[in-house]
């Protein structure tokens, strides 16, 4: 999912006034706590190893999954993201933590 990718991203957002600062802080935090709500799903699946259970996570036959994937994707193709695609990402990664397993 590109989550530590996804961090650095938002850490690099230009920041310009307070409310900047205040987005930017606002967008980590979200990412921060959708990325526990994925570990925990993750952590749900069968395997015998962390790796195991990512593969057989990101295996599942699940539109939500893969519509998230293929649109990070196309985000990470971007030379330079800014507040209002970022938005969007994190946004998707939360749908995609309230959707579960």
């Amino acid at each position: 999912l590109r989550l530590p990718w996804l961090f650095e991203q938002i850490d690099a957002l230009e920041v310009n006034g307070r409310w900047h600062a205040v987005a930017r802080g606002v967008l980590r935090d979200e990412l921060a706590a959708h990325q526990r709500a994925l570990v925990g799903q993750v952590l749900t699946m069968s395997g015998s190893s962390a790796e195991d259970k990512v593969a057989n996570w990101l295996a599942r036959d699940d539109s939500s999954l893969r519509f998230t994937l293929a649109m990070l994707a196309d985000v990470a193709e971007q030379k330079t993201l800014d507040y209002p695609t970022v938005s969007v990402a994190v946004q998707r990664l939360g749908q995609l933590a309230a959707h579960g397993v």
